[in-house]
């Protein structure tokens, strides 16, 4: 299997990984068939900019939280780059009912377990139960470092919560939009 990796400004390659498994009954495995970039990726790939941000975070004029994911030295590769697909299920643990094999679901780029008091707020971001798994335990983050993707085929954590269908993304695209024109 093969992840895209950002190497350094102007440079991104395919690397080898192994194939991702099922570790816990609650997730599942997806093949991401269309993936999007984060706003957030743009720079990075196109710029220099590690030696910026490490000179914004020591004058606190960057926010702690992008120390928390980034480290001491933001975008130092090389790391699986990229977030947020629409992907096929391929695989799901005992404990996923309500997804299974060849559908089509929605990835967002902050895992979340639905079952914490910041879920029951809405802060997904913020997931207590999955922000401890993510670079710098600050927030939920898919996407960066480790928790990186997509790749050829990837692990999703809480998958009935996390990976929706694309009806759900629909009825939220619609009311986000009708919401905001408020």
């Amino acid at each position: 299997m093969y992840e895209l990796n950002f190497v350094r400004a102007g440079r991104l390659e395919w690397r080898e990984k192994s194939d991702p498994i099922l570790l816990d009954a609650t997730d599942a495995l997806v093949r991401p068939f269309v993936a999007s970039r984060c706003d957030g990726d743009v720079l990075p790939i196109h710029r220099p900019v590690s030696r910026a941000m490490q000179l914004g975070l020591q004058a606190g004029l960057l926010d702690k939280t992008v120390a928390a994911i980034t480290g001491d030295v933001p975008f130092r590769g090389p790391f699986a780059i990229g977030h947020e697909c629409v992907a096929q299920v391929i695989a799901v643990g005992d404990a996923v009912t309500d997804r299974k094999v060849a559908d089509i679901v929605v990835v967002p780029w902050a895992i979340s377990c639905g079952g914490c008091p910041e879920c029951g707020l809405g802060l997904t971001a913020k997931c207590s139960t999955m922000r401890k798994h993510s670079p710098g335990g600050s927030l939920s983050a898919f996407g960066f470092g480790p928790t990186s993707g997509p790749t050829c085929s990837c692990r999703y954590p809480k998958a009935s919560h996390h990976c929706g269908s694309r009806q759900q993304a629909t009825t939220w695209r619609t009311r986000g939009a009708r919401s905001s024109r408020r």
